[in-house]
C-alpha cells in the first residue's frame, strides 16, 4: 500500500528531463526537448526502452516510482499494521470505504492520506482530506461505472 504525494512540479519536471536526455539525439535537441515537455511526450512510447514503457505504463506509478529513486520517498507495506489486514490486491485507499472502521482508523493513522474515495461519507476527525477521488463511480446515474461496490 502507498500513498505518494500529489505530483510535485520539480519532481516531474526532473523526470521529463531525464527523458529528454534518452530521447535526444544530440545536445542541442536534449535542450530544446527539456523546454518543451510535450515534445518529450510525443516520444514516450518510442523504440528506447525507458520512453517505451513510460508509454506503455500508467502514467501514475511511473511517476511514484520516479519519486522512490530520484526524491527518496519509500514504498512501505502497512498490511500487517493494520487490526484486520485483508488480502484483496486493491489498495486500501481504492477501497477505504470496505475495510471496516478499525482498519481505517489505523489507515488515516498510518498513511495520512490526502484524499479518499467519494463515496466515504465518513466523518474522521483529527484528518483533513483534501481531495476526493473517483466520482464518476459513485455517480448512480452512470450504470455502467463500477461503483466503491466493486470490492465487497
Amino acid at each position: 500500500v502507498n500513498d505518494m504525494p500529489w505530483v510535485e512540479l520539480s519532481s516531474a519536471r526532473a523526470l521529463f528531463q531525464r527523458w529528454a536526455k534518452v530521447a535526444a539525439a544530440s545536445p542541442a535537441e536534449q535542450q530544446r526537448l527539456q523546454a518543451q515537455p510535450l515534445q518529450v511526450a510525443l516520444r514516450m512510447g518510442g523504440k528506447q526502452k525507458e520512453l517505451k514503457m513510460a508509454g506503455e505504463a500508467f502514467e501514475h506509478c511511473i511517476y511514484q516510482l520516479w519519486t522512490v529513486v530520484s526524491d527518496g520517498y519509500r514504498i512501505v507495506d502497512i498490511t500487517h499494521s493494520l487490526p484486520a489486514p485483508l488480502h484483496t490486491g486493491w489498495s486500501y485507499g481504492e477501497i477505504f470505504c470496505k475495510i471496516g472502521r478499525p482498519n481505517q482508523d489505523a489507515f488515516l493513522r498510518l498513511v495520512n492520506p490526502m484524499w479518499l474515495p467519494c463515496c466515504c461519507n465518513i466523518n474522521f476527525t483529527g484528518t483533513e482530506i483534501l481531495m476526493r477521488f473517483h466520482t464518476d463511480r459513485h455517480n448512480k446515474r452512470i450504470p455502467s461505472q463500477p461503483t466503491c461496490d466493486h470490492v465487497k
